[in-house]
């Protein structure tokens, strides 16, 4: 006699598996729907931020970049605050224009991208300029100095 057999002679019924409702496949179909509207999203999203760059392209950037340089020149009071916009101005524009990130890169690492990509020189050139007067409360800061060169690496941008 096996164990099935015992429990009938017994007068134990077997009860089978509880199965799962059929909500939770409901459930987990709703998940799924989520997570692909979600990604199609962020899909529209990701390509609206691409593609909202200015319009005429690298030339309605520079003309962008070059009034914001000259409102900073003439708005900002403090200039090392203007130094600071000028820089992440520039960083921004190359960013853009490079499909890079250097308004986020480090000086070492814009050195070392600089290698791959010589238009970098320029930027770096520049923000080894502006660095001492940011950094060194000592060194003096030439706003109209800074502006002039933030201007030819924007200007000179190809």
């Amino acid at each position: 006699m096996d164990v099935v057999d015992v429990l009938r002679a017994s007068g134990t019924a077997l009860n089978p598996p509880a199965g799962y409702s059929a909500w939770w496949w409901i459930t987990v179909a709703l998940a799924v729907l989520a997570l692909l509207a979600l990604g199609w999203r962020t899909r529209l999203v990701l390509r609206g931020a691409r593609d909202s760059a200015p319009a005429g392209g690298l030339e309605s950037l520079r003309a962008l970049t070059t009034q914001a340089l000259d409102a900073i020149r003439d708005q900002e009071p403090d200039p090392r605050r203007a130094v600071q916009e000028m820089s992440a101005q520039v960083r921004r524009f190359v960013g853009v224009v490079s499909d890079g990130d250097a308004d986020y890169t480090t000086l070492p690492a814009l050195r070392c991208a600089a290698v791959k990509d010589p238009r970098l020189d320029a930027v770096v050139t520049f923000l080894e300029h502006v660095r001492p007067g940011l950094f060194d409360g000592r060194s003096p800061l030439d706003v109209d100095d800074v502006h002039r060169r933030a201007r030819e690496v924007v200007q000179r941008w190809v």
